[in-house]
């Protein structure tokens, strides 16, 4: 057996960098890997034009002491703040980071050595530890414990050396979301913010009204899972014009200034795993995400949080 104590993790979003931050103050080594250019995973925020759109998780909201004490962090250090706009049922807190959702989760990644643009293929068993293949056809050296903060349904397939933990993954359901970016010279009769506000329309929110964004008229609007689900394959063109002729259905619309889709085809839980993290026989695979809870980014730190325990007491 390999005498090494290097831990990997798979994903630098909220579950993966929470994992990683508490695996390292406990004094393990730990790498964390990225498929996409940046860090954040659904806590994104996309710029172009001068514009910027909080395209994925929308805000936070703690509902356990553990996660409510670290927004309050994340708000003292002024990478989060309040936003409150009219639209949206009063009496909950809702957080957003500043100058972009990721902007909280740099203070996790501070430190750790994080390699983006480097996909994972699969995790490979050896006598002496594990491996991970990578995308671009290469291989790690030796770790003691690989954790997967991926999408279950990936984390099923890049885990698949463990057939039942791969099994109890894949039982997972998570709907995708389509999401339209979308501003205008001119402001059309829009809601600042508004839950559900008509039919295919799950959420719909004027990105000015956020801390530290632009103050312009642009907006950031998230199909429901069901529309979703039906339109998934379309092209981004395609998708960009039915999205806008839903939105159009709240307002008449001018010409856009600048539009654009994103489709998450892992957005939101709809069967969880019931448990904030799984893990092979042996303990040295680990997966864990929001969706082992719930849709929500405190299931996601709740769950990096109960990885990095697991690791720590099996090490």
């Amino acid at each position: 057996m390999s005498q090494t104590r290097a831990i990997a993790v798979i994903g630098a979003g909220m579950c993966g960098l929470t994992c990683a931050h508490a695996l390292a103050e406990a004094g393990l080594p730990v790498r964390v890997f990225e498929k996409s250019r940046g860090i954040g995973g659904r806590m994104a925020t996309r710029r172009a034009e001068g514009l910027a759109f909080d395209h994925g998780a929308q805000f936070m909201t703690a509902r356990g002491a553990p996660f409510a004490e670290w927004l309050d962090g994340a708000v003292a250090r002024g990478e989060a703040a309040d936003w409150t706009p009219r639209g949206l049922p009063a009496g909950q807190r809702r957080i957003v980071g500043v100058p972009k959702m990721t902007a909280p989760l740099r203070h996790l990644a501070d430190g750790l050595e994080v390699s983006l643009n480097a996909g994972v293929a699969a995790v490979v068993p050896e006598d002496d530890g594990l491996r991970l293949a990578l995308a671009d056809g290469t291989r790690t050296g030796i770790f003691a414990r690989v954790v997967c903060t991926a999408p279950a349904p990936q984390a099923a397939r890049l885990l698949a050396a463990d057939a039942a933990l791969a099994d109890a993954l894949a039982r997972v359901a998570i709907a995708p979301c389509w999401t339209l970016m979308v501003a205008f010279d001119t402001a059309p009769g829009l809601p600042d913010a508004a839950e559900e506000p008509g039919e295919g329309i799950a959420f719909l929110a004027q990105s000015g009204t956020r801390p530290g964004r632009p103050d312009a008229p642009a907006w950031v609007m998230h199909a429901t899972p069901e529309w979703s689900a039906a339109h998934l394959e379309l092209d981004p063109d395609a998708a960009r014009e039915r999205m806008l002729e839903l939105l159009g259905t709240l307002a008449p619309l001018p010409r856009p200034a600048f539009a654009a889709t994103h489709r998450w085809r892992h957005a939101r839980t709809t069967a969880p795993l019931g448990r904030p993290c799984a893990a092979s026989a042996d303990g040295r695979m680990l997966a864990g995400g929001d969706w082992t809870l719930d849709a929500r980014i405190e299931a996601a730190f709740d769950s990096g949080k109960a990885l990095a325990q697991a690791v720590v007491g099996g090490i």
